[in-house]
């Protein structure tokens, strides 16, 4: 990064990469209309008047959905703990980043990806080493404490509270569509994938077995189930849209230290409603295992 754009405020940076972006063609389209939207002072307009203002913060909000999430600042920040610090999906995102070069190579343009529901945007900000030069990048959540966070990449990838049920981008306008641990509209996907220059789907899931040993203690200290978990439904309906799809499964353990364990308690929504004392509980009981067993399934499809 250079000492001026350095000094540059996050909304400076944004505003600064749309307009690299709209020197080819932007990608955004208006919610309420389907029109293109085009970069105007500050603001995303549509030929029909519609107007999204920038946030102070460097995003925008292009979903008519309003929905306050439980995805709180905190669990954001120590699920960028994890991610960042202790590489919680060091072995996911390394097949996820070799895909994504393989394609890169194959396609011969820069291209198009979105993270459809990025969270606070470190598995988003993993990816672009892999990138090529030029490529639009676009992050995207229905939490907006989770994108407000994600604005500390603002000017490396394009951040926007959005609806994945209502994506505010153009027909066949993407080429790789990211899916991590996160809901999926297949519908949504395939309409904006650049089906003709080729397009990739890329969709990380969790197995019955990831962070089991919490789900174990959970059980055990509150004396309901908290094991009982299938990942096969998510996966069946993937396979109806993608006949051709393809399952890889991925698996590691990790070493827990105490700030690791509590940030892994403070990440998961399965931790929600515990009281303090059953936190601390919990952390206890996990330190003693001494580890974590993580495991996802990542499913590929061309789209």
């Amino acid at each position: 990064m250079t000492q001026k754009s350095a000094s540059l405020s996050k909304k400076e940076k944004t505003l600064a990469y749309i307009h690299n972006l709209s020197q080819t063609d932007l990608d955004l389209a208006c919610i309420h209309c389907g029109q293109m939207l085009a970069l105007q002072d500050q603001s995303l307009l549509c030929p029909n008047g519609h107007r999204f203002d920038i946030a102070r913060q460097g995003y925008f909000y292009l979903t008519s959905v309003h929905q306050d999430s439980k995805y709180q600042h905190d669990l954001w920040t120590a699920r960028r703990t994890v991610i960042q610090e202790y590489g919680l999906f060091e072995s996911a995102m390394s097949e996820i980043k070799q895909i994504i070069l393989n394609f890169c190579e194959k396609l011969g343009q820069p291209p198009t990806i979105i993270d459809a529901g990025m969270g606070e945007g470190s598995h988003l900000a993993q990816i672009l080493p892999t990138l090529p030069a030029h490529s639009h990048v676009y992050g995207l959540d229905l939490s907006r404490q989770g994108v407000q966070l994600a604005t500390d990449y603002v000017g490396d990838f394009l951040p926007l509270v959005a609806d994945i049920s209502h994506l505010p981008f153009k027909d066949d306008s993407c080429h790789i569509i990211l899916s991590i641990l996160s809901p999926a509209n297949y519908d949504e996907f395939k309409r904006i994938a650049a089906s003709q220059a080729g397009a990739i789907l890329l969709k990380l899931i969790p197995n019955p077995d990831y962070l089991k040993e919490i789900r174990h203690e959970l059980t055990l200290i509150r004396g309901k189930d908290y094991e009982s978990y299938d990942n096969q439904a998510v996966i069946d309906i993937f396979r109806e849209h993608f006949r051709e799809g393809q399952s890889q499964k991925i698996q590691a353990e990790l070493d827990l230290t105490p700030p690791m364990a509590q940030a892994l308690i403070t990440m998961t929504p399965l931790t929600w409603d515990l009281a303090p004392e059953e936190q601390a509980e919990l952390l206890n009981r996990l330190l003693d295992k001494g580890t974590v067993t993580l495991s996802w399934t990542l499913l590929t499809a061309d789209l």
